[in-house]
């Protein structure tokens, strides 16, 4: 049944978006990501108009079935070179960074005898908050404190990852050591109060808990966060999934390590506490590279 609705949908709105664009006779149609093209846009290249593709993730098919995909469209928009690295070679591709407002006065508030960390983002496996937490007890420095923005999502039924971060919380006496924040409308003033950011979501890894086990793999294309902790000079340590190797350029931006795993973290961690007066992000840098007017003259660009 659930392939029969999706082929229905799938039916419905290609005629839909068929009708309406037969109908206004636009330029460009524009969707939005691979379902947006799969439900609206294959009947469109019996039009005119011209579709562009904003593909915000790399696509989970093979190489053949994503060319028969970008042969339906006249332009894709990817968010970082590195989800055009991972697409079939083609000229339609461009690169387009996502823009932000990021302009703000940085204060900074220097306390020598807390280390305080932050991690932001949905409390799920794939975001590694857990690898943190297992790093915590190999980081040099004697207050450590964690400062967690998020909440939980409980759509896997195949692991409890609230259990499963308690359980390390309890079993590694971590209770003063994290702070759980929920989930927070602007992070980048709590940011700017931190020492560093921990940007630690899984490339690939298999997570074991009360005898259940589950695959975790990244689905990241250009972190904002990551972008925003650094246009208030917060350092981070970051995995080095797609798009954060154009992020974290300059040497004192942070540390980049390879895979979401505890002691690559805390080596990290403590390589700056080493070499603190190093790490510094020169904010405009950043805040050149993403801002919102950049993104807007390419955009723009594109439908010109």
């Amino acid at each position: 049944m659930d392939k029969v609705y999706f082929i229905l949908n799938v039916l419905f709105f290609n005629v839909f978006s068929l009708f309406h664009v037969i109908k206004e006779k636009p330029d460009y149609t524009y969707t939005y990501d691979p379902r947006g093209f799969v439900l609206s846009c294959l009947l469109l290249k019996l039009t005119k108009t011209k579709v562009i593709w904003h593909l915000h993730s790399k696509l989970s098919c093979s190489d053949k079935v994503s060319k028969i995909m970008m042969s339906f469209v006249d332009e894709i928009i990817v968010p970082s070179q590195n989800i055009k690295d991972s697409l079939p070679d083609n000229d339609k591709v461009k690169v387009i960074y996502n823009g932000f407002d990021l302009k703000r006065v940085i204060e900074k508030n220097p306390n020598d005898d807390v280390l305080n960390l932050s991690f932001v983002g949905s409390l799920v496996a794939h975001k590694g908050l857990h690898n943190i937490l297992l790093a915590l007890k190999d980081i040099n420095h004697p207050n450590v404190k964690l400062h967690v923005y998020g909440s939980y999502s409980h759509s896997n039924p195949l692991l409890n990852y609230e259990d499963y971060i308690n359980s390390i919380i309890t079993d590694l006496s971590l209770q003063d050591k994290v702070i759980f924040h929920g989930w927070c409308s602007d992070v980048i003033p709590e940011i700017m109060k931190s020492d560093l950011l921990i940007f630690p979501s899984v490339i690939n890894q298999t997570l074991s808990f009360k005898g259940e086990s589950m695959k975790v793999n990244s689905s990241e294309a250009l972190p904002t966060i990551v972008i925003e902790a650094l246009s208030v000079e917060t350092p981070v340590v970051a995995v080095n999934t797609p798009g954060i190797s154009e992020i974290v350029v300059e040497k004192s931006d942070g540390i980049i390590i390879n895979e979401s795993e505890p002691t690559l973290i805390a080596d990290a961690v403590n390589k700056i506490l080493d070499n603190n007066d190093f790490y510094h992000p020169d904010s405009s840098l950043i805040i050149n590279k993403f801002s919102l007017e950049e993104m807007q003259q390419h955009i723009y660009g594109t439908f010109k």
